[in-house]
């Protein structure tokens, strides 16, 4: 045994040095070879020598981010937030792998991510919000798969395990145990097959199938005395230490506890130490060293509270509880078992209710067991109920919201219905009052030649059917927007583009309202620019209707002598047309009301022309449905200039 000792002291200088000189090493080599070295140095010392392994990754952290490499300054803040873990320092260790997180994102370094969504899942694990290790823990899993990266795939189903032991399922927690000890046979990874064995044994323990339990510790024992992985011989002496407490060996339950609690002080596993404190303490109040066990547990709780793990310092309570149970101080024990409960409602409002509540104490193995299962399905009745009441309270609300809906939309549609019947019954009475005009022209003039037809000379008859002929093309205008009207409300007009020449229908137009010009002495112009002739792809129905309207209007508002240009331009795959006037203009007022036909005012021309306005509004819904647009520009007493766009193909 003396030889073994004498061996093992020779042995860590010389396996220090050795570490040192790769170090010393690293610093002279390329930022290459010296990434790789630190990076070995830095996860290879993480459980062993914590403190090396920070300066180790602090140095590559720093060639890393000097080079500008992300990949590797993200593999870095991995390996830290992990150390910074070990050592129980989680909101370090969180900060660490965020900022791993962020990096490997920015470098897209799919590896990288998953470990940083796995080291996440690890902490919040250990801060015993199990919903959100599972789901980050799951992330990870996703992209280890996606990289074919087995050995990272094993990592989270390691964690996974834990998590559902912590659960409380532990069939589900050893299938994942299994899977990974599979996988770490296949990689020869020993650290890995260790730490497997360790956890299947902890399973077991939480089973109490101790037999097993024991079997799975010493396999792993051996494994990491050969590694010589401090972190990994502490908890299986904690293991063997909890074994030997259940079956009432306590002074070898005491020796085991102790020298978990050197190795955990030695390489500052604060986490470790808190669990041997709380552990120790109730072994002595089974040895009836009170005084001792007290003391233990304080030093727990003030670590605790020091590394701000509410989950630990929840199960310090729970050992406070149990503490006194063991002394048969049944006021006490409850009243620490209550702290503990506070806790674990806090922990529960943190969480929104995800948190899991299922952890089982030993002092539920006690007569109230079955007292406290009642008070659970009692408060479980309630919650069940109050989750009713909500749902009825919102199908009470959307029903309510749609009736409340159906109401406002009928409303709404009723407002419109009212009026569209009022818009409906203007247009009628307007086109019914300037029908009649026409109307009065043909009977009068009708009458008079049936009673005067024999005594009427030939150039009177002739001014009778030139008026005759006026007021038919006038009521057949009117007709026919009336008709078109009716067919854009209907969506019953059909755009049918034909190949068009327009310079030969703005012509045709011209001819057709040249008398209609000519009675008021107005010139008409038009500026081909140089096209005699301008082929376009339209529906010449539409086109004509607008240049009818628009031509119309015109003529209606210029004043006697006054003049009427028509322009046609090309701008790449647009032709714009524009007629302008001398006339009376429209007000910027009028202007904004053109084309509503629930506000248009109808306006007499300059020689009391009727109109109904449906003229314009037409021309703009048949540009729409051609693609085009309609502009107007217009002062009073100035003139006006309509101009329509539209495509050439």
């Amino acid at each position: 045994m003396k030889f073994r000792f004498l061996i093992f002291l020779f042995i860590i200088p010389i396996y220090t040095f050795s570490q040192d000189s790769i170090f010393q090493d690293a610093q002279t080599k390329d930022d290459t070879t010296a990434l790789r070295i630190l990076s070995e140095l830095a996860w290879e010392n993480r459980s062993k020598n914590p403190g090396k392994a920070i300066e180790y990754a602090k140095r590559g952290l720093s060639i890393a981010s000097k080079l500008m490499l992300k990949s590797k300054e993200a593999e870095f803040k991995n390996y830290l937030g992990v150390i910074y873990r070990n050592k129980a320092q989680y909101y370090m260790g969180l900060d660490y792998f965020k900022e791993a997180l962020s990096l490997a994102q920015q470098a897209r370094d799919s590896l990288q991510i998953a470990y940083a969504y796995n080291n996440l899942g690890g902490i919040y694990r250990l801060q015993a919000n199990y919903p959100l290790a599972i789901e980050y823990i799951l992330h990870a899993l996703q992209y280890f798969e996606t990289v074919g990266d087995v050995r990272g795939a094993a990592f989270c189903q390691i964690n996974i395990a834990i998590c559902y032991k912590k659960l409380g399922d532990y069939k589900i927690s050893l299938n994942y145990l299994h899977k990974t000890l599979q996988i770490r046979k296949k990689l020869k990874d020993d650290f890995g097959i260790a730490l497997t064995y360790n956890h299947i044994a902890e399973v077991y323990f939480e089973k109490r199938d101790f037999t097993k339990a024991e079997e799975y510790y010493n396999t792993a024992l051996e494994i990491y005395k050969a590694l010589d992985d401090k972190k990994g011989l502490s908890a299986i002496y904690a293991g063997k230490g909890g074994i030997n407490y259940f079956n009432s060996k306590y002074d070898q339950a005491l020796e085991y506890r102790l020298k978990a609690l050197e190795i955990d002080s030695q390489i500052g596993n604060i986490e470790g130490k808190i669990n041997q404190y709380q552990n120790i303490a109730l072994i002595y109040s089974k040895m009836n060293r009170l005084a001792d066990g007290k003391r233990m547990l304080d030093k727990a709780i003030n670590l605790s509270i020091e590394i701000g793990s509410l989950d630990r310092e929840m199960e310090c309570y729970k050992i406070y509880s149990d503490f006194y149970l063991n002394l048969n101080d049944y006021q006490n024990s409850l009243y620490y078992l209550k702290k503990s409960d506070e806790i674990q409602d806090i922990l529960h409002s943190k969480t929104k209710d995800e948190m899991i509540a299922n952890f089982r104490t030993k002092y539920e193995m006690d007569k109230k067991e079955s007292e406290n299962r009642l008070l659970k399905k009692q408060l479980e009745y309630k919650t069940q109920n109050e989750y009713l009441f909500i749902v009825l309270s919102l199908l009470l609300f959307l029903t309510a919201s749609l009736i409340y809906w159906r109401y406002n939309t009928n409303k709404t549609l009723n407002t419109k219905l009212n009026k569209v019947n009022a818009l409906k019954d203007k247009f009628f009475y307007i086109i019914a009052h300037d029908l009649r005009g026409p109307f009065n022209s043909l009977l009068g003039y009708t009458d008079y030649l049936l009673k005067e037809q024999n005594s009427i000379s030939e150039d009177e008859r002739e001014n009778i059917f030139f008026n005759i002929n006026d007021s038919s093309k006038k009521i057949y205008t009117l007709l026919e927007n009336l008709l078109d009207w009716a067919r854009i409300q209907t969506d019953s007009i059909n755009y049918n583009p034909t190949k068009v020449n327009l310079i030969s229908l703005i012509e045709n137009n011209l001819s057709l309202f040249m008398l209609q010009a000519d009675e008021k002495g107005i010139k008409m112009e038009f500026n081909k620019n140089g096209h005699e002739e301008l082929i376009i792809n339209s529906d010449e129905y539409l086109l004509n209707s607008i240049v009818r309207n628009l031509l119309n209007n015109a003529i209606k508002f210029t004043n006697k002598f006054g003049k009427i240009i028509f322009d046609v331009v090309i701008y790449e795959k647009l032709v714009s047309v524009s007629i302008s006037d001398d006339g009376v203009g429209i007000s910027e007022k009028e202007l904004d009301k053109l084309f509503q036909p629930e506000l248009n005012i109808i306006t007499r021309g300059t020689h009391n022309e009727s109109g109904t306005g449906l003229g314009l509004i037409l021309c703009k819904d048949f540009l729409e449905i051609m693609g085009g647009k309609l502009e107007v520009k217009s002062k009073i007493n100035e003139g006006s200039k309509f101009t329509f766009t539209i495509p050439i193909v």
